[in-house]
């Protein structure tokens, strides 16, 4: 049985298939039509990296399916692939004008997969590093290191405006998904121990039946023997 800071490898597991394919769908639906239609980051002097961006998802993909079936450290592996996804995504909201870009809530899809994954202290861990990299985009386009696509004029206001609202976002996001994970968790850990219980109750009321001097033994309601202790 796990302790109570484990995680249950097989529930992992599934749980990070799960995750690999709902990744290659969203990049296929959301980047790839974004890099087809060239939305949003047209002004952009490198548009072709987010083709790189897609590619190098898939390839980690690939890589990840080939990991889980043997690796034993599960938790491992999916830290390291929310984190490389939240890497992922802070490159996409680059290459599509940071704080002019339209994909900073992919931030809060690898926040809510990392609480379903890793419980509350993975959301929280992939929300800080959201904030932390998200933020540093922003802080750099502020100080002119790294370029911004929109003509509109930003001052200060606006990018601690971004921050405030994605990064509040961030942590609500990561607590009210980590809570309802966290009492899922707690009702399946409820539901798996009163099916033991069940279970030895049932042994039990065997035992009891089998070891009775007297015959014993019972029917439906067309005469049929459905069961019959050993002395009857």
């Amino acid at each position: 049985m796990p302790t109570k800071n484990e995680f249950p490898l097989d529930e992992i597991g599934q749980r990070l298939k799960w995750l690999m394919i709902i990744r290659i769908i969203l990049v296929t639906i959301l980047l790839g039509s974004s890099a087809t239609l060239e939305l949003g980051f047209r002004a952009f002097p490198y548009p072709s990296f987010l083709y790189l961006i897609i590619a190098i998802t898939y390839l980690l993909s690939i890589f990840y399916a080939i990991l889980i079936n043997r690796l034993k450290r599960l938790r491992l592996l999916a830290e390291i692939q929310l984190s490389l996804d939240v890497l992922m995504a802070t490159g996409v909201v680059y290459i599509t004008g940071g704080i002019e870009s339209w994909f900073p809530f992919t931030y809060l899809l690898i926040i809510i997969a990392g609480s379903i994954i890793l419980y509350s202290r993975g959301g929280l861990l992939i929300a800080s590093l959201s904030s932390i990299l998200y933020g540093g985009v922003l802080v750099l386009q502020f100080y002119g290191i790294l370029p911004i696509t929109t003509d509109r004029h930003l001052v200060e206001i606006d990018y601690l405006y971004n921050l405030f609202i994605y990064i509040t976002a961030f942590y609500s996001v990561s607590y009210l998904s980590g809570t309802l994970s966290e009492r899922l968790k707690k009702t399946g850990e409820k539901l798996k121990e009163r099916d033991a219980d069940l279970l030895d109750l049932r042994a039990f009321s065997d035992n009891v039946i089998k070891s009775l001097t007297s015959g014993l033994f019972t029917t439906d309601i067309y005469g049929r023997i459905t069961f019959i202790n050993k002395t009857a």
